[in-house]
């Protein structure tokens, strides 16, 4: 398998739901982030601009989603994947 469908999958398995985890997959292989879809599938605009951000940008902070309201191990899943 794909590492990609092995991250989705590993968000899915977090308690990301589907729809968001294939985004996150399509924008995190792409290097481009999108805030505006993110908030469509349920991120707070903050969070939301700052995992955008990162994806297109990076780097990625665990401790920063969180603040902005990522659970921790959600936040250090994705920050693993942005980062990589």
């Amino acid at each position: 398998m794909p590492a990609v469908f092995n991250n989705a999958q590993k968000l899915q398995s977090l308690g990301v739901a589907t729809p968001l985890a294939l985004e996150l997959q399509a924008q995190i292989t792409a290097n481009t982030g999108n805030s505006r879809r993110l908030q469509e599938l349920g991120y707070h605009p903050k969070l939301a601009n700052y995992v955008a951000t990162s994806i297109t940008t990076g780097p990625m902070n665990a401790v920063q989603a969180t603040r902005l309201g990522m659970d921790t191990i959600t936040a250090k899943a994705i920050t693993a994947m942005v980062n990589a």
